[in-house]
């Protein structure tokens, strides 16, 4: 059980094409991410949290309930308070762990996607700014 209240672990999914930095087409995007704490009726409590590039969205809670790598400051009473603030983190665009990469089956055609996925992070926070999640 999550030691964070309201914790969710989710995947949005853009069915739209989706166009990269670099001019690739993704046909459609799926973004994991982790939020904590509660979205305020006016939306104006979110706070983004962007990792490393080989991180995961799990910066509150890990796998199994574990404490995530940035634990120590997502929660309530923390610097990112969740009594006050709607935390989310979300994977990046090319990661291993549930958002669109390399490995991501392209439903509008049969197999593996033919375009490398790379790791884009300025995608990703365009994700996070135009409500992707």
């Amino acid at each position: 059980m999550s030691a964070v209240p309201h914790h969710v672990s989710a995947i949005a999914t853009l069915p739209a094409p989706f166009v990269l930095e670099s001019g690739a087409v993704l046909p459609e995007l799926h973004l994991a991410y982790e939020s904590y704490g509660k979205l305020s009726p006016n939306r104006d409590n979110v706070i983004l949290v962007c990792h490393a590039l080989t991180g995961s969205a799990a910066a509150g809670v890990g796998p199994n309930g574990r404490a995530g790598w940035w634990a120590g400051l997502i929660g309530p009473g923390n610097a990112l308070d969740t009594r006050r603030h709607h935390i989310i983190c979300s994977n990046i665009i090319g990661s291993c762990y549930g958002s669109t990469g390399p490995g991501s089956i392209n439903s509008r055609k049969r197999g593996f996607r033919t375009a490398t996925v790379s790791r884009h992070s300025p995608s990703a926070i365009w994700c996070g700014r135009n409500g992707c999640c």
